[in-house]
């Protein structure tokens, strides 16, 4: 359609320039005849027609140049609107690019508590035993079965209640030169924590446990202190026999333990592990196997004298989860 119109629009400029062209020869073919004196070979009538003529196409065709559309000129290219290319994405390169996460979940490491740890968290466990051992008729103290009096335990001991406490001590007349004096409970427990305060008044003294003496047997663990030589030891009784067990060598003493002070006695036994404590500070850990229940009890013991003699109190029990 486009090329139509231009066709009209050329040919009306075509006509409309021959109008115009011969009105201009018709005025100078008039003027030269007036100027000669040469008779016209036109009216006048013709004369205005054909200027008339000339003006109307030349009108039409000025008309429809400015009314038709144009077609665009082939030497002028079509503008075209600009069209922004896409920004390419920016690829990282290998030494900016994250390394790859690893989703493997890696098991926790559980941390093995330390001995002042665990000694903390067992004393936070309520207590299935707590006695002041002043008081033989206390109930707790009649369940636990404590040995009253005097005993055939070792070479003889005297086991007796005070207000102020569970007095073992080496029985009048006995000698003691090979075992301990035991005062001895018969209730059995397994892994346990034991506390106990003692004051020991001649010689050395010490806590029993995991004690076979709740079923007839003959065995037990002696954890013992000797102020006067500055000796820790942890002995086990099987079959009569006593064999020191290895931990407590060379240990250094804690300072303050002496005779006639009250210190506090504990014993962690943990399946076969053993930890020991003197006033809440860690001293040795051993490992045996041969015992793994029992019950508790306490003993003195002087292998250079006949006398001995040691006072218990607060004794408590915390089993072990």
């Amino acid at each position: 359609m486009e090329n139509f119109w231009s066709i009209v629009q050329a040919v009306c400029a075509v006509i409309g320039s021959a109008g115009t062209v011969g009105a201009v020869l018709v005025a100078i073919v008039e003027w030269l005849r007036k100027r000669n004196n040469q008779p016209s070979p036109f009216s006048k009538t013709q004369i205005v027609c054909a200027f008339v003529v000339g003006a109307l196409i030349l009108a039409v065709s000025g008309f429809l140049a400015h009314v038709l559309p144009l077609s665009p000129s082939p030497s002028s290219p079509t503008p075209t609107k600009a069209v922004s290319s896409p920004i390419p994405p920016t690829i990282a390169s290998p030494q900016q690019s994250a390394p790859p996460q690893n989703t493997t979940q890696t098991p926790a490491v559980q941390k093995t508590p330390s001995p002042s740890d665990l000694l903390t968290a067992d004393e936070a466990m309520p207590a299935v035993y707590q006695d002041r051992l002043n008081n033989q008729s206390n109930p707790p103290t009649l369940q636990e079965g404590w040995d009253k009096g005097t005993t055939n335990q070792g070479t003889g001991a005297a086991c007796t209640f005070t207000q102020n406490g569970y007095d073992v001590s080496l029985s009048t007349g006995a000698t003691n030169a090979h075992n301990p004096s035991f005062c001895q409970a018969k209730q059995p427990y397994g892994d346990i924590l034991i506390e106990v305060k003692v004051e020991i008044i001649n010689g050395s003294a010490g806590l029993l446990f995991r004690d076979q003496y709740y079923n007839g047997q003959w065995g037990y663990y002696f954890f013992e202190i000797e102020p006067e030589k500055q000796q820790l030891r942890v002995f086990v009784n099987a079959h009569n026999t006593y064999e020191p067990l290895p931990g407590l060598e060379g240990r250094i003493f804690p300072p303050g333990v002496q005779i006639g002070n009250t210190h506090t006695l504990q014993v962690i036994a943990q399946r076969s592990t053993l930890y020991f404590y003197i006033d809440k500070k860690f001293i040795a850990q051993v490992t045996d196997t041969t015992y793994m229940a029992g019950s508790i009890g306490f003993a003195c013991y002087n292998q250079s004298s006949t006398k001995c003699g040691a006072l218990f109190s607060d004794v408590s029990v915390r089993t072990l989860v």
